[in-house]
């Protein structure tokens, strides 16, 4: 058949599936099945350019995601019984989007996205923070260099203005980092939280429950200056630990100025940016003196 011929004859033969289906849905179910077993697999629902499976077209859709999922044409709608039985959507669901992901990551593998391609990921990305509260399996999000990569193996970049010299990837700059946090990225900022403190506690042979025992290490401190009198006291101590660990100098500075509190690793480190004295020694901060003070 010519294209125009079978254009011509397919609402003619649709109609007449269509009405079997809806006057013999009890009688002839065996008749049914074995329509839907030889077209409900195949491509067989018509699309105005050509045929696709009907697992992949709903009857209205929430997102575009052509050429993987399809919306039938308001002229199909007329054999609405006949599309549901072939296997037709009535919509898709968040589940289907997010299949949609790792039918492109199997196409494409380690290879970069075209970039129709990327801007479908990047909608469907953030077409499942809008619509799913959750999904069984972390998705396959673009990275920086729009290679589909798994959402929990990349991070979203929310500390640009820090920099720790290892690669990792992260994920496409559009996706923001709201709807990167929701589908399973790790934040950059909090992972350099992590390593930092890991680190401190293998670099001083010290697990997480002796560094600072039941109370953390900061609270301990702001207990001892606690039991300090109010004072010059304090400012004595300080000079006296400077001689005991040999400096030779000590400087006090007021600080009276209010820092930016935008780009820290930390909300809590906010505290520090305000008014503060600041007292230096010049004599070497060692190893054993660390250790020393995480076992207060």
């Amino acid at each position: 058949l010519t294209r125009e011929k079978l254009v011509l004859h397919l609402p003619r033969l649709y109609g007449l599936l269509n009405g079997y289906v809806v006057h013999n849905s009890e009688r002839s179910r065996e008749d049914i099945e074995i329509i839907t077993t030889n077209l409900g697999s195949r491509p067989s629902v018509w699309l105005g350019e050509d045929f696709v499976v009907p697992s992949s077209v709903a009857l209205s859709v929430g997102l575009d995601a052509r050429p993987y999922l399809h919306t039938a044409p308001a002229s199909m709608r007329a054999f609405r019984a006949l599309l549901r039985t072939l296997g037709v959507r009535e919509c898709f669901r968040p589940f289907d989007y997010a299949e949609v992901l790792d039918i492109m990551h199997q196409e494409f593998l380690t290879s970069s996205l075209p970039e129709s391609h990327t801007t479908l990921a990047v909608s469907i990305a953030q077409y499942l923070y809008d619509h799913s509260t959750s999904l069984s399996n972390p998705p396959y999000l673009p990275s920086q260099s729009n290679v589909l990569t798994l959402a929990t193996k990349m991070y979203y970049n929310d500390a640009p203005w820090l920099h720790d010299g290892k690669k990792r990837v992260c994920v496409k700059e559009t996706i923001s980092h709201a709807v990167a946090d929701r589908l399973g990225v790790r934040s950059l900022r909090k992972d350099l939280l992590r390593s930092s403190a890991s680190g401190l506690n293998e670099s001083l042979g010290l697990d997480s429950e002796s560094f600072g025992q039941r109370e953390s290490l900061t609270q301990r401190l702001k207990n001892i200056l606690s039991l300090y009198a109010e004072g010059p006291g304090t400012l004595f101590e300080f000079v006296q630990n400077a001689d005991d660990a040999g400096a030779t100098r000590v400087t006090f500075v007021l600080d009276v100025e209010n820092y930016p509190d935008a780009a820290l690793i930390a909300p809590s480190m906010r505290r520090a940016q305000g008014p503060a004295l600041c007292v230096y020694n010049d004599a070497t901060f060692t190893e054993r003196d660390l250790v020393a003070i995480s076992r207060i």
